[in-house]
């Protein structure tokens, strides 16, 4: 009888906390980049307004460098219980595009997400500098359909290093780029020419 009656109580407990989770809804106003050298104000919405147990809203990087931080905390995560406004500045740049994410979670369960670049407002954007490596290539090198393109930021962050990829071919030996362009951070200008693969 104890054990049934445990069970119950158990199940009630969970069917509880999933039909809370199911009933709220979560949302982050959208923003594609936070910066170094400002604040910015994020509005994250909760419905219904006011939740007992609290949403944690957190921002991590997921890959490369890059963080944000909640002011005036300066921590990278913070709980709110009702619709907020919240308070966020870049601490780390990000070495590649979109790779920090802004998640608002319920225990393990995340309930929304926007994922944005920590920027330098004093430097070129990492979509400036490939337009800008794009531009360097034409008549040096001619990328491959399909390959992969990156865009790091280097030597200090005072450099886009922008990679044109090259796609694996079976039985065929080649460098792993095309080609490779180094681009000012803020004077947005080429650094010694394009450097094609052999």
């Amino acid at each position: 009888m104890k054990k049934m009656l445990l069970g119950i109580a158990c199940c009630m407990v969970l069917t509880s906390m999933n039909t809370l989770n199911a009933q709220t809804n979560v949302a982050i106003d959208a923003f594609a980049t936070v910066a170094t050298n400002a604040s910015m104000n994020v509005f994250v919405t909760l419905t219904p307004s006011n939740i007992s147990e609290g949403v944690v809203v957190e921002m991590r990087c997921f890959q490369g460098i890059g963080e944000a931080v909640f002011l005036p905390s300066g921590c990278t995560s913070t709980n709110i219980q009702q619709s907020s406004m919240l308070t966020v500045k870049g601490s780390i740049l990000s070495t590649m595009a979109n790779n920090v994410v802004m998640e608002a979670k319920i225990g393990a369960i995340v309930l929304a997400t926007n994922i944005f670049t920590v920027v330098d407002t004093n430097k070129i954007s990492f979509a400036q500098a490939r337009v800008i490596a794009d531009q360097a290539i034409v008549g040096a090198a001619e990328p491959e359909a399909g390959a992969p393109v990156t865009v790091e930021l280097t030597r200090g962050n005072s450099e886009y290093l922008v990679t044109f990829g090259s796609s694996p071919v079976a039985d065929v030996l080649k460098g792993d780029f095309c080609a490779r362009v180094r681009i000012a951070t803020v004077s947005g200008d080429v650094i010694g020419g394009v450097e094609v693969a052999p």
